[in-house]
């Protein structure tokens, strides 16, 4: 299976083989005193992944909002219950990248515990992308559950651990970078919210924002200052490239101590350097993979089976609990608890 097998299950579409297990074996035999370590670590931020995302759920039913707290994102298409939408080149190539990183990070940690390796590959289920990795089930079954929480864990920590890279990349390199080869003209309306205050002005996608209260979007540390001062009842000038609209912020839906005005934007910058396109993009991907690769991440740490998180918490509680009829119910219960609070954060903002 060197080269690989397609396989083909009603809608899903694998291709299976064993390339990249070599590679998986000489970075574990390489670093496997500090991924061992690492990847101990990964379990505490997994259960903290798990009970974090559990209380944010559960927030959604507290204190509901108008824009949905869980969306599926599809390169190409918009964000439901947003004003943005994911770039199709740079979106493809992010959840590409994550994935592989996700199940990198599950093969890697395999064989740093001596758990083989069966195979890996990629698919389609449909539309949707997705990566696996094979471990030798009989193995895994019988390793330390350090080894097998850590395991489990491995992707998640692995998709949060490049995230966090990926800013430090961002912020200290990439960043300054474009302030070098763009010269920043103003702000691009890429969306408002509709009945929201920036709306109902007549602000319209594709607008370009050059100032408010005359202070320059180009000078943009400025700008942003500017913004964050402003308090729910204040009345901001909008200066647009062909009109000025006076606005009067709301409250923040997330914080009511904050000013909202209700729309998204982005940079309208003029190239200086033969490079600039290049990076420009290379920015767009990175900004999708540490979103993408957060998001990603810690959704797959839900206490629900089919997720590296319900593996946690099946093993976690059969660690813990001797009685194995019990804790085979409260970990049914958990799961059924998880997925409930998952589709009614999904639909509470259709229905409510």
């Amino acid at each position: 299976m060197t080269f690989g097998e397609f396989k083909r299950h009603g809608l899903i579409f694998m291709w299976e083989t064993t390339k990249g297990i070599k590679l998986m074996d000489k970075i574990a035999k390489t670093f496997r005193p500090i991924l061992k370590y690492w990847s101990y670590l990964g379990i505490l931020v997994g259960y903290a992944g798990m009970i974090y995302l559990l209380y944010y759920l559960f927030g959604a039913f507290v204190q509901p909002t108008p824009q949905p707290v869980v969306s599926p994102v599809i390169p190409g298409l918009r964000i439901p219950g947003s004003q943005i939408t994911v770039p199709l080149v740079e979106g493809i190539l992010a959840i590409l990248a994550l994935l592989i990183i996700h199940e990198g990070g599950h093969g890697v940690i395999s064989r740093v515990h001596n758990i083989k390796v069966k195979s890996a590959g990629v698919g389609l289920l449909a539309i949707l992308p997705f990566a696996f990795v094979k471990p030798d089930e009989s193995q895994l079954r019988n390793a330390p559950i350090l080894h097998r929480l850590s395991m489990y864990a491995a992707g998640p920590w692995a998709n949060i651990t490049t995230a966090a890279l990926a800013a430090v990349a961002m912020i200290f390199l990439v960043t300054p970078a474009l302030f070098g080869a763009f010269d920043l003209t103003g702000l691009e309306i890429v969306g408002t919210t509709e009945g929201y205050p920036a709306e109902l002005a007549g602000i319209t996608e594709g607008d370009i924002l050059i100032a408010i209260d005359s202070v320059a979007t180009s000078n943009y540390e400025e700008f942003s200052n500017t913004m964050a001062s402003k308090v729910p009842g204040d009345t901001v000038a909008f200066q647009l490239e062909d009109r000025t609209i006076e606005i009067t912020a709301t409250q923040n839906p997330n914080n009511p101590e904050m000013a909202h005005f209700g729309f998204s934007y982005q940079p309208e910058m003029e190239p200086t350097k033969w490079y600039s396109g290049m990076l420009l993009r290379f920015s767009k991907f990175l900004n999708w993979f540490f979103i993408l690769s957060i998001g990603i991440g810690l959704f797959n740490l839900l206490p629900i089976p089919i997720l590296d998180g319900g593996k946690m918490l099946h093993d976690g509680l059969f660690g813990i609990i001797k009685n194995k009829k019990r804790a085979s119910k409260i970990f049914m219960y958990l799961s059924f608890f998880s997925i409930a609070l998952l589709i009614g954060a999904i639909l509470l903002p259709f229905i409510a």
